[in-house]
């Protein structure tokens, strides 16, 4: 374990999945993943750095292609890919504002 490191892990299953008002039954999509922050190397005692990392694995049921066929799993794959990296930059924005956030109000108080 290391002093410096936060994770967040989740794991999340969705079923059914609606697509343009149609409900494709059964469908189900898992989507799994993890969010670190820890201390950057080029940390100094003077400038505190972190980075942060998120990983996403996103997958359909082995059976969906059998039923649907290839071409409607690869648009709800690549539908499912699009909206995942726009949540994920919208909570990586989220989460550099609040660093920020701490940051400035750590050195508001130091500077008063």
């Amino acid at each position: 374990m290391e002093p410096d490191r936060d994770i967040v892990i989740w794991v999340s299953i969705a079923k059914p999945v609606v697509i343009k008002h149609k409900l494709l039954r059964g469908l189900t999509y898992h989507l799994r993943g993890y969010a670190m922050t820890k201390r950057s190397l080029a940390s100094t005692a003077e400038n505190e750095v972190s980075q942060l990392q998120s990983v996403s694995l996103i997958s359909l049921d082995p059976e969906a292609e059998l039923i649907y066929g290839i071409k409607t799993v690869q648009a709800v794959t690549k539908f499912l890919i699009v909206t995942a990296a726009q949540k994920m930059q919208a909570h990586q924005d989220r989460i550099e504002n609040a660093l920020i956030d701490k940051l400035l109000l750590h050195v508001g108080s130091t500077t008063s």
